[in-house]
């Protein structure tokens, strides 16, 4: 047996037997943070891979070149988390829309014009596609205002269009889904493109 002497106001010693050390535990893995970035051309390889597994009639390279080169108009958004690339989107921005309702031509303001969306097979069923529709539905267009001359002003998309394959019926599903409608076959516009078949017009309004 073992005696301590302590003076008095000294701390008593503490026991070092029975003391149970607690292990440090390694902190949760954080799942990959997905984001929406801009294209660049190191994301094409795939991109093509993903459009060829997700459409019967995939753009070509030369294709995306035309659409997001120097020459081309559209806009290129691409899910990435770091690492990988989990799917992307291809839109145009328009500052104004012109449309036929009840025999008379009203203006519908800016919107979007949707040309491709893709999810890759292995990350499907996660809200991706879902998360660009509403980056499309929030994105911010830079037009001249009417009312006062010379200054640009900004206004929130108020419609986004889509011409979808015949064929593609998961993708008309997908939209249905999102709050599109289907306005109508059109049967010229893919040939326009060079692409075979019909296609279906899918349209969202923003309610006012």
């Amino acid at each position: 047996m073992t005696i301590l002497f302590h003076e008095p106001g000294d701390p008593l010693p503490r026991a070092e037997f029975g003391r149970r050390r607690r292990k440090k535990h390694a902190p949760p893995l954080r799942p990959p943070a997905w984001k929406l970035v801009a294209y660049q051309r190191k994301y094409l390889d795939a991109m093509l891979r993903i459009e060829a597994e997700s459409f019967a009639c995939p753009w070509s390279s030369g294709y995306f070149a035309a659409c997001l080169g120097r020459r081309g108009r559209a806009l290129g958004k691409v899910l990435f988390d770091g690492r990988s690339v989990a799917g992307f989107v291809i839109y145009e921005q328009l500052p104004h829309r012109l449309s036929a309702a009840a025999g008379r031509r009203h203006r519908l303001g800016v919107g979007v014009d949707l040309l491709s969306l893709a999810v890759a097979e292995d990350c499907r069923r996660r809200g991706f596609g879902r998360m660009m529709i509403e980056h499309l539905r929030a994105v911010k267009i830079h037009r001249l205002d009417q009312l006062k001359p010379r200054r640009w002003s900004w206004h929130r998309a108020r419609w986004i269009e889509a011409y979808l394959h015949e064929s593609n019926l998961g993708g008309h599903l997908f939209l249905n889904a999102c709050g599109f409608r289907a306005l109508g076959v059109h049967r010229e516009h893919l040939a326009e493109h060079d692409f075979e078949g019909d296609c279906y017009r899918f349209a969202w309004r923003k309610e006012l």
